[in-house]
């Protein structure tokens, strides 16, 4: 498992590093995290909701890797560790320990006065190709890891970019929706006065904009124009560090189907304000303002099922060095 940065996809990789053929479950979906939070004692866990998760794999899932053969993949971990704001789990600092597969139930039972580990059941994610005596895997557990402070603009107490601080207002995605369908898929944006003087502000919600980038592509969300036109108390006064949240139904703003497909999308806002107020003696703010940090909204059900990320089939190059004896299990 590599993370690669908050602006990158994370790398998924299985490699067998064994001496004999081992056929595994080639499937993303198996995939979770154990988070230790820097300050925090309970350890997080990070893993799909049940409906995106497999019970048990299909024949047509197991793939033989010969050793030296590895599966490759590149995902977004916050489709994984989800959070409807800004994270509080994938911070820096953070100790990430993936697994893929199923939990060990570690079954015990009284024999003859002790107690003995009885064997793992079905649903395994990896096994040997041949008869041999290793048994079967239930999971598959990869080297632990931290996250570096790239990782800030994640966190909710990340702090916004000199670029950004030179306008007098910031825009912010504060909050996306976990749901099991389209339409009730929302996000929550909020407009703060970043300045050490009041602002005047007209805002509603036809006049913003989203950007979002889903599981099919990227695509743009776009209000129809409206005959609305500002009056003397429609602008909103907002103090220094003051701010104000608008909540949209995406579905009311976005190409119909647009979040039909489950899986997880990144919501950029931009705030087009054009009225000065001049007319009643105003200088409202005028000028376009766009999220940093995208907004997360994940589909869990929607009319589409979800696709997981490819793993492809990664043959390394030779090597002159030989494989050890006693080769380790393959290991993500």
């Amino acid at each position: 498992m590599e993370a690669n940065g908050p602006s990158l996809p994370w790398t998924l990789r299985l490699e067998h590093r064994g001496s004999a053929p081992v056929q595994v479950v080639a499937d993303p979906r198996l995939l979770w995290f154990e988070v230790r939070v820097p300050g925090k004692k309970q350890v997080h866990q990070c893993r799909l909701p049940p409906e995106l998760r497999p019970s048990e794999p299909k024949a047509s899932q197991w793939l033989t890797l010969s050793p030296g053969e590895a599966l490759e993949g590149r995902f977004d971990p916050r489709l994984y560790c989800f959070a409807t704001g800004g994270q509080v789990v994938l911070v820096p600092g953070a100790q990430v320990q993936a697994y893929l597969g199923w939990p060990e139930e570690r079954r015990r039972r009284w024999r003859r006065g002790k107690r003995e580990a009885l064997p793992e059941r079905a649903p395994f994610v990896a096994k040997a190709a041949a008869e041999q005596q290793s048994p079967p895997l239930k999971r598959l557990v990869a080297a632990s890891f931290a996250l570096d402070s790239r990782y800030a603009r994640w966190s909710a107490t990340a702090l916004p970019s000199e670029e950004t601080a030179r306008s007098p207002l910031e825009l912010r995605v504060t909050a996306g929706s976990d749901v099991a369908q389209e339409r009730s898929a929302s996000v929550s944006v909020t407009v703060r006065n970043v300045s050490k003087e009041k602002r005047l502000l007209f805002v509603r919600r036809d006049l913003l904009r989203f950007e979002v980038s889903g599981p099919e592509g990227s695509f743009s969300c776009t209000p129809e124009p409206g005959a609305f036109h500002p009056s003397a108390q429609s602008f909103s006064t907002l103090a220094p560090q003051g701010s104000l949240s608008l909540s949209t139904r995406l579905r009311e703003l976005c190409p119909p189907h647009s979040f039909d497909r489950a899986g997880l999308y990144l919501v950029h806002a931009r705030l087009v304000a054009s009225s000065d107020g001049a007319e009643w003696g105003y200088e409202a703010f005028v000028g376009e303002l766009s999220s940093e940090v995208p907004g997360v909204v994940r589909i869990r059900q929607g009319e589409l099922g979800l696709v997981p990320p490819r793993l492809e089939r990664v043959t390394p190059p030779s090597t002159s060095e030989p494989t050890p004896a006693g080769g380790q299990r393959p290991r993500d």
